[in-house]
């Protein structure tokens, strides 16, 4: 898996996701946006302590139009976390750290590791 945030755009969004056969967080954000600028800094960490089992792709919506209509995001921060592509998990909006970790050991520390 990977250990760093991988920034992906409407074209190379199908590569990324095909390679993951686990955990996927996808992280929609906006550069204009402070919630985004901050959650950028825990999406970091938390790719650096899940990074065997965590896949997290950041999509900017401005850049990446047809990946925000598919997964029907209207607001950023958006995370949708996926497991073996499909959704199990979505927020709408920043979180704190906290927050963050507690959503994704929630289900990231209940499957093994494949």
């Amino acid at each position: 898996m990977l250990n760093n945030v991988t920034s992906i755009t409407d074209t190379s969004f199908n590569t990324h996701l095909f390679k993951s056969q686990s955990w996927t967080l996808l992280y929609f954000w906006a550069r204009w946006s402070g919630p985004c600028r901050l959650l950028s800094l825990f999406m970091e960490h938390s790719a650096k302590v899940y990074g065997d089992r965590l896949q997290v792709l950041k999509i900017d919506t401005d850049l990446s139009p047809a990946l925000a209509k598919y997964y029907q995001v209207h607001h950023v921060p958006t995370l949708h976390l996926l497991y073996r592509g499909e959704l199990v998990d979505s927020v709408e909006g920043v979180l704190s750290r906290p927050q963050l970790e507690q959503m994704l050991s929630a289900h990231l520390l209940k499957v093994p590791v494949p």
